[in-house]
């Protein structure tokens, strides 16, 4: 019985949890850069800087950019397709249209017209209307990092289609197709079973991880002509310069539960059958599978190829203009007709299949355990944390910003360029880190004090 309950137990993925549980700290570390001189929009930008760009926050943005939503994605596309395998379509669609949609939907009507409302610089009844106003008039999406619950919804509603079509012509061709004479059912004439074997497996999975990032990046380039970083489509909110990647993950994601491959490949990676002891060993965590991945390279590598390629991206620009480089990138790279934006298309998506498999490595192999029941970092709190990091992340912005105000006008230090490049890192690891964690003990709190969104979140 011992057994038994230990090999249920073990069927949870703890690796993948604890690295869900990393991507949601790095989240709101990533949208905290924004207000101090980073890439991207926020609701606040401090008065603490003199306004500029950040060239240390925005390298942040951009190697966190090229790995965490495409690890988000691929984790969700793996857990679609074990709910798929136990589940018909349609629940799971309700089952998501409740956990995905419902959020979405409340967070934009509600929270995020609040959060611009407590992000005013003053709140009188002129600017709270004006600021409503424009809110509403110009809303056309979902709000915020909900943007993600949408088009994972959508990726969702795809995935239970397609299985869904696929039934309906495996039923059809069973009923059409002839008895072979001795057949046996689940097994081809030449012997192979009629799912993908795994001497067909493999090298289709590998060739896809290892080489579809290539088209991908073709993909993402051509279609940043377009639509730039930072353009949005309607409703769902998603980015089109990043959703070939997240497309990509989602894919890879889904294929490594039903081909049975532990975790993300890589190009540095080499994906081999399991033996067959293996495969029926006692199960342990992760549960047993029919392959077996082994990286070349460790995460300090990884990420030491993906910053130092970076460079290429600024080289073009440095070379043609060295005095006004900086100004050049940041108006190509984003997309269009120039080398800058090629090399950062290609970059990306290179950086993603180097630290993606990487940082899965790393999670498998050194934090593959649950953590405990009473711990704030734990992966049940993670989507909790998720929905609720955008509020507390801006108060806690413009609680940092009342209290260093009165340093601003006093200190003479605070305009000096050593604080210009140093207090927006500080800023950005103190706000944001501290902002992570109330945001996992709130979402905490919130299941244990209203057990009826266990449901939903």
């Amino acid at each position: 019985m011992a057994a038994t309950s230990n090999s249920i137990i073990s069927l949870r993925r703890h690796d993948l949890d604890n690295v869900r549980t990393f991507l949601t700290g790095l989240v709101t570390v990533h949208h905290a850069t924004v207000a101090y001189g980073g890439a991207g929009s926020w609701p606040l930008k401090s008065a603490l800087f003199n306004g500029g760009t950040s060239l240390a926050l925005t390298s942040l943005n951009v190697l966190n950019q090229s790995f965490f939503m495409g690890l988000f994605f691929w984790i969700s596309g793996r857990v679609s397709a074990q709910s798929l395998s136990k589940t018909l379509p349609w629940p799971f669609l309700k089952n998501k249209l409740i956990r995905l949609g419902l959020p979405a939907v409340v967070y934009t009507l509600t929270v995020a017209p609040a959060v611009r409302l407590t992000a005013l610089p003053r709140w009188d009844a002129t600017s709270m209307q004006t600021c409503l106003s424009n809110y509403w008039s110009r809303l056309n999406a979902v709000q915020g990092p909900l943007w993600y619950n949408a088009t994972l919804l959508v990726f969702d509603a795809v995935a239970a289609a397609v299985v869904l079509m696929s039934a309906k012509k495996t039923r059809a061709e069973k009923q059409t197709s002839a008895p072979v004479p001795g057949a046996v059912p689940g097994v081809s004439i030449d012997g192979d079973h009629d799912d993908c074997g795994g001497s067909t497996r493999i090298p289709t999975y590998e060739k896809l991880s290892k080489l579809g990032w290539v088209a991908v990046a073709v993909a993402s380039a051509l279609v940043r002509l377009r639509y730039p970083v930072g353009r949005c489509l309607p409703i769902i909110a998603l980015q089109p310069a990043f959703g070939c990647q997240y497309v990509f993950a989602y894919g890879l994601g889904y294929l490594s539960y039903v081909w049975e491959v532990p975790r993300m490949v890589g190009p540095f990676d080499q994906l081999v059958m399991a033996r067959a002891a293996e495969v029926k060993e006692k199960p342990s965590t992760p549960p047993p599978t029919s392959f077996r991945i082994f990286s070349r390279i460790s995460l300090p590598t990884a990420f030491a190829l993906a910053v130092s390629s970076m460079a290429l991206i600024i080289l073009p620009r440095y070379m043609d203009t060295p005095d006004d480089w900086r100004g050049s990138v940041f108006r190509q790279v984003w997309g269009g007709w120039n080398l800058p934006a090629l090399i950062y298309a290609f970059w990306n998506e290179f950086a993603f299949v180097t630290l993606g498999p990487a940082i899965m490595d790393y999670f498998e192999r050194r934090h593959n355990r649950p953590l405990s029941s009473t711990s704030v970092w734990n992966a049940r709190y993670s989507y909790a944390a998720f929905l609720v990091h955008t509020p507390l992340l801006v108060a806690g912005q413009i609680g940092t910003e009342t209290l260093l105000s009165p340093w601003e006008s006093a200190a003479s230090w605070v305009n000096k360029p050593l604080w210009q490049f140093v207090g927006p890192l500080v800023l950005t690891l103190g706000v944001g880190v501290g902002s992570s964690w109330a945001s996992f003990w709130l979402g905490k709190k919130l299941l244990e004090w209203v057990p009826s969104l266990k449901k939903i979140i």
